[in-house]
């Protein structure tokens, strides 16, 4: 079977090129340290301060049988189930005090 001759790709350097890049003269550069940027967001010792309105992800894993009433009656009633779940779950925390 005969060689098949290809064309240089692109990243294939040409034979005079490590000639030419070991002659460069090489350049050291001693770049300064950046700046601190000012912490962004909580750490340690930053207490998350809560804005009205502000909501919170929230997952888990239910029944599917409960899922599904659940789905059933926002949409018969014109609701979305985050704001049925909301309010379940805040009714249940004020009747146990919470």
């Amino acid at each position: 079977m005969a060689a098949v001759k290809r064309p240089k790709m692109s990243f294939e350097l040409p034979a005079e090129a490590p000639h030419a890049i070991a002659a460069a003269p090489v350049v050291a550069v001693q770049a300064e340290p950046a700046p601190l940027a000012a912490p962004q967001g909580r750490g340690p010792g930053r207490p998350k301060v809560e804005r009205e309105g502000e909501r919170a992800h929230l997952g888990g894993r239910i029944d599917a049988g409960v899922y599904r009433r659940l789905k059933a009656h926002a949409a018969m009633t014109g609701q979305n189930t985050q704001d049925l779940i909301e309010r379940a779950v805040a009714e249940w925390l004020e009747r146990a005090g919470a």
